[in-house]
């Protein structure tokens, strides 16, 4: 299954799981119990949810954000991901998961951080070490701490 959910959509959803209410002269939002059976009996999910086969149709007008995908069938991780088109090696419009994008972006970066360490002297690794606040990012501060 594919989604799409526009502004209009998005306030109609919060106001159906989480209507305002006034407590303590303050509007706050309080999530509501038969939210998901009002979402179900509403026009929302023919809204919001579409066959996959809406990505052809993507692709022929060249949309080009991302697009979030539900796995309904099957037990392959994640089950749910966004997809983005893009050229494969054949010159074919292709859609393209993001998790694994983010995959190979994660072990490139991790290449470039090791390799800028065995060329940079130590003291000024660990000067650029702590004024890019690379300890915050744990993958990084994993495989290449000062």
């Amino acid at each position: 299954m594919v989604s799409h959910v526009d502004e209009e959509s998005e306030r109609k959803l919060v106001e159906m799981f989480a209507p305002k209410r006034k407590y303590h002269s303050k509007w706050e939002r309080v999530l509501k119990a038969a939210g998901l059976d009002d979402f179900i009996q509403s026009d929302l999910p023919g809204q919001m949810l579409f066959l996959p086969s809406v990505l052809n149709e993507l692709s022929r007008l060249r949309y080009s954000r991302a697009v979030m995908v539900h796995r309904i069938r099957g037990r392959h991780k994640p089950a749910i991901t966004a997809v983005r088109p893009g050229l494969d090696a054949n010159g074919r419009l292709k859609w393209f998961p993001m998790h694994k994008m983010i995959n190979d972006l994660t072990f490139v970066t991790e290449l470039v951080a090791e390799q800028l360490k065995a060329l940079v002297p130590q003291d000024k690794f660990k000067l650029l070490w702590a004024e890019l606040h690379l300890e915050e990012v744990d993958w990084i501060a994993r495989s290449t701490s000062p």
